[in-house]
């Protein structure tokens, strides 16, 4: 409605639609913010109320109408969190940045050259007795390598203080994540899952954790995701409903697939669980300090062990496992990116 805004205000919008920029703010209810196309596109596909993109003297612009707003607070802030003081143990690439101080790789790096990554900076590295790579693409040697290092953070999480020496890490030292279980929950059928003569299946199976390909699969009511047992070439089926309605999913499921159905019961489906990874990521993802996120990821995933949204956390910040445990219940799984390993 024209009313300013401080930068930082939370908006809420019960729904948002694309239109043209508009010289008045008042008379249209369209407003403008300006930043390179990438963080325009990462807005856009992430932040309620953002709506095209536009391109005008050069100058990247997004455009948007708001429905139903409301202002507040954000449920958590970052002024809210505090990274607790456990010692933690993270397996990690650690770079050498141009700006000549050792970074602890939060998240997703950019492995490529040129080496790039956010993270805190860690206050007591030392290279002397590690084995490291080297890139000079930007002028300078740069040092970069995969470590296992225990300290801990400060409370903003913008340093790291090791508490042990540093050491490379193997595949074994990556346990912070338990990562999905594949396996099929169902009993094996009394004639087996592969009875003789077993039949060839009519339709490709879904290869975790890539989505189903079963044709007609994700459109049966209280569709809660599946995933495909290699191990035992079972395609497993997540239901939203009661006996009766798992009853119906396995005749249908049956009828679009050859092969041996595994029906699970599930308390969300997909779809509920996109609406949450949605709003995990509009009201979370932008925890941070700096340039270092505390949400790292977030993905829906259905396996034997649940059907949730999968949040990666880069430390430990008890208030931000809090409210996001308060707002969602079982519909989130926490995932850490570290081990604690004292107190």
């Amino acid at each position: 409605d024209g009313t300013g805004l401080p930068l930082d205000a939370w908006v809420e919008a019960d729904a948002r639609v694309s239109g043209a920029m508009s010289a008045d703010p008042a008379a249209g209810g369209y407003g403008s913010a300006y930043a390179p196309q990438g963080h325009a596109d990462f807005l856009i596909d992430r932040v309620a109320g953002l709506g095209d993109c536009l391109s005008e003297a050069g100058t990247m612009a997004v455009a948007y109408e708001l429905a139903g707003v409301t202002t507040g607070s954000p449920p958590l802030g970052v002024d809210d969190v505090t990274v607790s003081d456990d010692v933690v143990r993270v397996a990690t690439e650690v770079i050498d940045p141009p700006d000549n101080w050792a970074t602890l790789c939060r998240g997703i790096s950019n492995l490529t050259y040129p080496l790039s990554c956010g993270g805190p900076r860690i206050t007591n590295w030392e290279w002397d007795g590690l084995a490291y790579e080297t890139d000079t693409t930007r002028g300078r040697e740069r040092r970069w390598g995969s470590y296992v290092v225990v300290g801990t953070y400060s409370p903003d999480g913008g340093e790291f203080t090791l508490v042990a020496p540093a050491h490379p890490a193997g595949p074994a030292d990556h346990t912070g994540r338990a990562g999905p279980d594949w396996s099929t929950p169902c009993p094996e059928p009394a004639g087996g899952w592969h009875p003789e003569p077993e039949p060839e299946p009519t339709a490709p199976t879904s290869l975790p954790p890539d989505p189903p390909q079963i044709d007609g699969l994700t459109e049966i009511p209280g569709f809660g995701g599946a995933w495909w047992d290699r191990d035992l070439d079972v395609e497993n089926v997540r239901i939203v409903g009661d006996a009766a309605a798992r009853a119906d999913a396995q005749a249908t499921v049956e009828a679009l697939y050859d092969g041996p159905v595994c029906i699970v019961e599930s308390a969300y489906t997909e779809a509920e669980l996109r609406a949450v990874q949605d709003a995990v990521n509009e009201r979370y993802l932008g925890i941070r300090t700096g340039s270092s996120m505390f949400v790292t990821s977030t993905g829906v995933r259905s396996d034997a062990s649940a059907a949730a949204v999968v949040i990666g956390l880069a430390a430990p910040v008890p208030a931000l496992e809090a409210a996001l445990a308060d707002e969602f219940g079982a519909a989130v799984v926490l995932e850490r990116d570290f081990d604690v390993v004292g107190s």
